[in-house]
């Protein structure tokens, strides 16, 4: 099985929180529902589909291809599983995490 990827189509014109990108969290979702989970931090909705392309099926295991540091939040309250990131984060990164494992192959921004 392959690793559930997030794929970055574009930078994105805002900060968004990847906090609902873990497995405990996408457990029972299919890759279109994935796509139109809501990650925007402003009133205006920004969906994982507007900024990935999601491909792979093992939810155990995620993995972030391309970076910025307007990704907050990734892994935050990881409890099991894997998320590996390709490049840098921004901030809290890991915040809350009980369990599971997170690398990030780049900087993060504060509160990590």
């Amino acid at each position: 099985m392959k690793a559930l990827t997030f794929a970055i189509l574009s930078e994105p014109e805002e900060r968004l929180d990847l906090s609902p990108l873990t497995p405990s969290r996408l457990a029972g979702h299919s890759q279109v529902q994935i796509a139109k989970l809501r990650i925007g931090t402003s009133s205006h909705p920004v969906m994982v589909g507007d900024v990935f392309n999601v491909s792979g099926t093992d939810l155990h295991s995620i993995v972030f291809e391309g970076s910025t540091k307007r990704f907050d939040r990734v892994g935050a309250g990881l409890t099991a599983g894997s998320i590996r990131v390709d490049g840098d984060v921004g901030r809290e990164a890991g915040r809350k995490m009980s369990g599971g494992s997170l690398t990030i192959q780049g900087s993060a921004d504060d509160h990590a």
